[in-house]
């Protein structure tokens, strides 16, 4: 048996050995790693990127884009996991994307990958598409135009017959595009036809549109008058306080066949050195147009030409006159007559709408891909530049844009109302709004974030979040 006091040595020993493991520090945790990144099941627009974080919990947040430098898309992975599986949606064929990934640790220490690359060329998509519009324009003794609009890009060709379970003519195929129009002509006079339209993708995935009656006109209800073409109707015709403006007028005019427009106007009779296409799709028999930026208490000069009608006619009117109005002549618009009611461009969105999403309001398509900034706000695409957003802002998909323009005035005014006259850019402006409506940022943040250059409003991270950070609690109550 051991003696008392070699007992006691070693109890001394060990108890030495315990205290000194005692001081020494705690064993780190492991960092965080992001591994095993992978693209899979690329097919119908959606590809799925998985990584791993296996030796920490993690959440997830991905950005994505068409440029390294410019990943302004992010899908969010909301639960603590080793192993991550996002879906993104909404992708476009024969693109190169680029992301990144963002893991976030459980002690709120945070990770990121290296920007990384997958391309889309290979995708398969086996979903058939989806007409949104299909539309007679317009009907003519032996000629009928028709308009349609798809949900991705596709080509038609519209099928047509006077026995609906027999229809053995058909017309071209239309060019690979979210909208088509399509003018059919020698049709036999006062007879019923059936016409079906056919939209097919790139993947060869077919849509067969509703089967549409038409009736041409007879020889009898058909006169050289009706197939010749003629504009008339102009407004206004004299001075007109609900037309005419200081620095802008709303021009209108009618064709008795449905066809394309354009306006050309100047100072000068004999340089009218301006042109905007009023009509282009679908054609039609009325046409519209906000001339801006006038000269107050100017008269101006301008001429309307109409082409591509039915039976490919085309004419020029004469040219005609209006005066803008004084300079004090302006309240008017702030009258009746709003800028809310007013779309420059004719793309289908108000002027106060595309100044609030940043879309230029005098340019039908923004960002010159061919494609009007309307059509692209429909379909989910981004109207000031490439690509589709399946999300939107704050890991949300974007919300009706009546809704979004209601809720952006409501900010405006709120905002006014406590800090006076805003003076932001338009860019500026439009974070501003999705931080509000997407982002659930209070107004009294938004304030401080004009004051002081942005710091209690984040781009990307919601208000919940970002009200924890350094930035946020130091600036928002100065």
């Amino acid at each position: 048996m051991l003696q008392s006091k070699e007992k006691f040595n070693l109890i001394l020993f060990f108890g030495l050995i315990l205290l000194i493991v005692s001081f020494l520090p705690s064993a780190a945790k492991a960092e965080i790693a992001i591994s095993n990144i992978e693209v899979v099941d690329m097919i119908n627009r959606t590809a799925h990127i998985k990584w791993s974080t296996y030796n920490n919990p993690t959440k997830g947040i991905v950005y994505y884009g068409l440029t390294p430098d410019q990943l302004d898309d992010s899908i969010a992975y909301g639960s603590y996991s080793y192993t991550h599986d996002v879906a993104l949606t909404g992708l476009l064929r024969d693109q190169d994307y680029y992301y990144r990934i963002l893991a976030i640790g459980e002690g709120e220490d945070v990770v990121e990958s290296y920007v990384q690359l997958f391309s889309t060329d290979n995708m398969i998509d086996t979903v058939k598409p989806e007409f949104d519009k299909q539309e007679i324009v317009e009907i003519r003794g032996d000629a009928v135009a028709l308009y349609w609009t798809t949900n991705e890009k596709t080509q038609g060709r519209v099928y047509y017959g006077t026995d609906s379970e027999d229809l053995d003519k058909y017309t071209s195929k239309t060019k690979l595009g979210l909208t088509h129009e399509v003018v059919i002509t020698n049709l036999d006079r006062g007879t019923n036809y059936y016409l079906r339209i056919i939209a097919t993708d790139e993947d060869g995935n077919e849509r067969l549109g509703k089967l549409l009656r038409v009736n041409t006109y007879s020889e009898i209800q058909t006169t050289k008058a009706q197939t010749t073409l003629t504009i008339n109707n102009f407004k206004p015709q004299g001075y007109d306080e609900t037309l005419i403006f200081p620095t802008r007028v709303v021009l209108s005019w009618q064709s008795n066949l449905a066809g394309k427009s354009r306006i050309y106007y100047g100072t000068s009779e004999n340089k009218l050195s301006k042109k905007i296409d009023v009509t282009l799709v679908p054609r039609s028999r009325y046409h519209k147009v906000v001339l801006a930026d006038l000269l107050p208490e100017t008269i101006y000069y301008y001429k309307v030409e109409v082409y591509d009608a039915v039976y490919s006619k085309k004419l020029t009117s004469a040219v005609r006159t209006f005066e803008t109005a004084k300079e004090s002549g302006e309240s008017v618009v702030g009258g009746d007559y709003s800028a809310n009611l007013i779309d420059s461009d004719l793309d289908g969105l108000e002027d106060s709408y595309e100044i609030e999403i940043g879309t230029d309001p005098t340019d039908s398509d923004s960002d010159d891909d061919g494609y009007s900034d309307k059509i692209e706000v429909d379909h989910g695409y981004d109207p000031l530049g490439s690509g589709k957003k399946a999300i939107f802002a704050y890991v949300k998909p974007r919300i009706n844009n009546a809704i979004e323009s209601v809720k952006a005035s409501e900010l405006r005014d709120l905002i006014e109302s406590q800090v006076g006259k805003l003076r932001i850019s338009v860019q500026d402006w439009y974070k501003l709004v999705n931080a509000y409506i997407y982002g659930e940022y209070p107004v009294e943040a938004i304030i401080k974030a004009i004051q002081y250059s942005g710091k209690t409003v984040h781009p990307e991270i919601p208000w919940q979040s970002w009200s924890k950070s350094l930035d946020y609690q130091n600036y928002i109550n100065r």
